[in-house]
């Protein structure tokens, strides 16, 4: 998945362009890991993007258990060890493009300008979340409320993006 997107950065969103990997900003993170993607939009913004696997669930059940007076029971979620080490991931990958940009900048000269990156975390896909209760576009954008400066989408979210951007694309072609 990742060879694909990494030829196809529009499915993040028309906002990024394909751009050669060796231009992009490289730096070591103090957890061991490299980021998936740093996507480069037209005014030299970077912004990193995480991609776990469409399998991995976003949230998952914690803990049921019987609620009194009640027909039902109660069901706790939490969010997935997956998405709490993605979420992980992209806020130290943030925090050291930030602190390390005058070296990133002395190491890659074509880096000239910058401006602070958002992250992107991909994870699971629709028919992974709970069926009870939430409705996932709307638990999703919830979700989404509460970060600012992180988007989380699922892998459907991105095939529905990139669909959107074919039908628009032959649309006006007629």
């Amino acid at each position: 998945m990742q060879k694909f997107l990494s030829d196809r950065v529009w499915f993040f969103g028309l906002c990024y362009q394909q751009s050669h990997l060796k231009s992009k900003p490289k730096f070591n993170s103090t957890l061991g890991t490299e980021y998936d993607f740093l996507l480069e939009g037209f005014n030299e913004v970077y912004d990193i993007a995480e991609l776990k696997g469409p399998n991995d669930f976003l949230i998952e059940e914690h803990s049921e258990g019987e609620r009194k007076n009640s027909f039902d029971k109660r069901i706790d979620y939490r969010y997935s060890v997956k998405f709490s080490r993605a979420l992980h991931q992209v806020l130290d990958y943030i925090n050291e493009f930030e602190n390390f940009f005058e070296r990133i900048k002395a190491n890659q000269p074509s880096i000239s300008n910058f401006l602070y990156p958002k992250g992107i975390i991909v994870i699971s896909k629709r028919a992974l979340f709970p069926e009870d209760g939430k409705n996932s576009k709307q638990y999703l954008h919830l979700l989404n409320r509460q970060f600012s400066n992180i988007e989380i989408l699922t892998y459907d979210d991105l095939a529905t993006r990139g669909r959107i951007i074919v039908d628009f694309i032959k649309e006006i072609e007629k």
